[in-house]
């Protein structure tokens, strides 16, 4: 079940708890094993260094490369946490995610309507739920592309995240990926939903839909 607190605030501190533990879990996969093989080449230099002085060199090489891997995946964490839109339209700090996330796959992002009108809470919320989904369709989903596009009217925020990948055949999870929880609730907070379907031809659509009007708090500038 999913929370029912009716204080969207509340709501929104338990997705921002959220967003902390993924990053604790991709500094965990991504980062700390390469650590652990660093540390084991290391050990391995310092047992063969007065026996075989060629196999310890080369396990300090092997120990430099591995540690230039894990700078390398944990730059790429900390790109993504500082391409936020504080100074950056959506659009921008999307593309900015994108270019140092290295998925294998393109990503077309596209922005019609001026988000610079939106608040910077709501617009910082939405790139999340969109980094969010973005991430999702590429790591869960097996794409040849993720499309993203976003419409801002005077009336609300229409975002949709496709891809072509696995969708929910029987080789998928049956879900767009583990953060959907966590973008429902960012989304909801502001009073607005959250939709996931099939893809038109194949793989899956995620529709954000937020309102700019109401009474949902000041969601523009």
């Amino acid at each position: 079940m999913g929370d029912t607190s009716a204080d969207p605030f509340d709501r929104l501190h338990r997705a921002h708890l959220d967003e902390r533990r993924r990053i604790a879990r991709e500094l965990h996969d991504r980062v700390a094993p390469l650590l652990v093989i660093v540390m084991h080449d290391l050990e391995l230099a310092r047992h063969f260094h007065a026996t075989d002085q060629a196999r310890a060199l080369a396990k300090l090489d092997i120990a430099g490369e591995h540690l230039r891997s894990a700078l390398d995946q944990l730059r790429a964490v900390t790109e993504g946490l500082r391409h936020e839109p504080a100074d950056l339209s959506l659009l921008e700090a999307l593309g900015a995610y994108v270019s140092v996330a290295g998925f294998a796959r393109p990503t077309r992002i596209s922005v019609d309507g001026d988000d610079g009108r939106l608040c910077p809470s709501v617009r910082g919320e939405l790139f999340l739920i969109l980094r969010e989904a973005i991430r999702n369709a590429h790591h869960h989903a097996s794409p040849s592309f993720v499309e993203v596009r976003v419409r801002v009217t005077p009336s609300g925020v229409r975002a949709q995240v496709r891809d072509d990948g696995v969708g929910f055949g029987a080789h998928s999870t049956g879900r767009p990926g583990i953060g959907l929880a966590s973008m429902r609730e960012r989304v909801h907070a502001f009073g607005g939903v959250v939709l996931v379907c099939p893809g038109p031809v194949r793989g899956t659509e995620v529709v954000v839909e937020l309102p700019l009007a109401g009474d949902v708090g000041a969601l523009v500038d």
